[in-house]
């Protein structure tokens, strides 16, 4: 889908993760967007992404807290705590796991669904199709009952018949006609 300028800066993985960190109800709007506007293959890249950014933040939070002894770990430690990372990792890993399965949920019904409305119209145009060979058959019938049929006069009542072969009876009064 071609977007301008202003779209793909907005629904940057960085403007996300920025406002999942500071407004993460907003963020996660712009990612259900973003799921709406980029299509399948970018969309299932988003909670990969996700998963991915999270794990890493408690990965290294893990390794900096078995790393103790070193003074500038000391000091990203007290940076990551009062940033609340491993709260921001973990939620971000949540929400990388929850869009995935929502992402191949939705994905599957799709395809369910576009498998039966094609059953459905297939079944649809196979009917037509019968349904118009039997009225042109009807028609044809018809075409040829109105070729060979003729108009006969009862002798017996005066009454106008209309036959198809050579003999046949008289509508009103049920008399052999020739």
């Amino acid at each position: 889908m071609n977007t301008n300028i202003f779209t793909k800066i907005l629904f940057s993985f960085p403007i996300i993760l920025v406002l999942l960190y500071f407004l993460p109800f907003l963020g996660i709007c712009l990612i259900i967007v973003r799921l709406f506007i980029y299509e399948y293959k970018k969309n299932l890249f988003i909670p990969i992404f996700l998963i991915s950014i999270g794990l890493l933040i408690l990965i290294f939070n893990k390794i900096y807290s078995l790393l103790d002894s070193i003074t500038f770990i000391k000091e990203f430690k007290t940076i990551s705590d009062n940033l609340n990372l491993i709260k921001f990792g973990t939620f971000i890993l949540y929400l990388g796991v929850i869009l995935s399965i929502i992402i191949i949920c939705l994905k599957e019904l799709f395809e369910k669904i576009t498998s039966l409305i094609k059953t459905y119209i297939e079944k649809t145009e196979n009917l037509n199709e019968k349904v118009a060979k039997e009225n042109d058959m009807e028609i044809k019938l018809k075409q040829n009952k109105a070729k060979n049929s003729h108009v006969v006069h009862c002798p017996h009542c005066g009454a106008s018949n209309i036959l198809t072969e050579k003999t046949g009876t008289c509508v009103y009064c049920r008399r052999e006609l020739e």
